[in-house]
């Protein structure tokens, strides 16, 4: 159970570290030359910076962007032109619901024993008052 809650709380921080920036600033890096890998999927860009990138008050080695195109072997060439190592990904498919049930059903069970635990204490809450 612990565990689950753990690897919920790392997938949420690791999702934290990437840089939303918009496909603008993604071609000033590219022409930077600061863009060291990307991994594509659909349009979709997630991407390793070789220096630290400054967005507001945040600062991150790892970006992600969407494109305004569909990816092509003329825009991929471009790239690794640049020196950038270019990987696919297949899209992601949607969870089916068992894997969504499965994920909660740690929470749902810690939500039951604290009920059960609390009406017990009113029942002997009740006794020890009558």
């Amino acid at each position: 159970m612990i565990g689950t809650i753990a690897l919920v709380q790392y997938a949420t921080e690791r999702r934290r570290n990437y840089l939303e920036i918009p496909y603008n600033q993604f071609v000033q890096e590219l022409e930077q030359r600061n863009i060291a890998t990307i991994q594509v999927t659909n349009r979709r860009v997630r991407g390793d910076l070789k220096r630290p990138m400054r967005l507001g008050e945040r600062s991150s080695s790892q970006f992600v962007t969407t494109l305004p195109f569909e990816s092509s072997v003329t825009w991929v060439t471009a790239l690794v032109e640049k020196g950038v190592e270019v990987r696919g990904d297949e899209p992601t498919r949607r969870r089916p619901w068992p894997v969504v049930a499965l994920t909660f059903l740690p929470y749902l069970v810690m939500l039951f024993f604290v009920i059960v635990v609390l009406r017990h204490l009113q029942a002997r809450r009740r006794e020890g008052g009558s």
